[in-house]
């Protein structure tokens, strides 16, 4: 653990000193030493985030597009949901319809 900078040291519960990592943190650390994995073991990916999702988080900002998404998401995104199931699984869903799938 850290130490303590002396001038603080007054100020402080010493009985902070025993405590131990989280058991999230303490599996995180070793899980980190294993070469080439994407971990999400804290709930984010030790990757950066892509330059064209950065650049999408930007647009929406500057747009004021910052609100909760409707229940049902919105029709862009299901529709590019649609589009990946085609172009991944031949798939064919109308985004529009309630449930409407063919395979191909």
């Amino acid at each position: 653990m850290p130490r303590l900078a002396a001038d603080l040291a007054g100020i402080i519960n010493h009985k902070l000193d025993a405590l131990q990592p989280s058991p999230i943190r303490a599996f995180d650390a070793k899980i980190s030493k294993i070469p080439g994995i994407i971990k999400l073991t804290i709930g984010e990916p030790d990757l950066n985030t892509p330059d064209h999702v950065k650049e999408a988080a930007i647009k929406d900002i500057q747009n004021n597009d910052t609100h909760y998404a409707p229940q049902a998401c919105k029709p862009e995104f299901k529709q590019a949901i649609a589009n990946y199931l085609q172009r991944t699984r031949g798939v064919d869903y109308n985004p529009d319809a309630t449930t409407q799938m063919v395979k191909s």
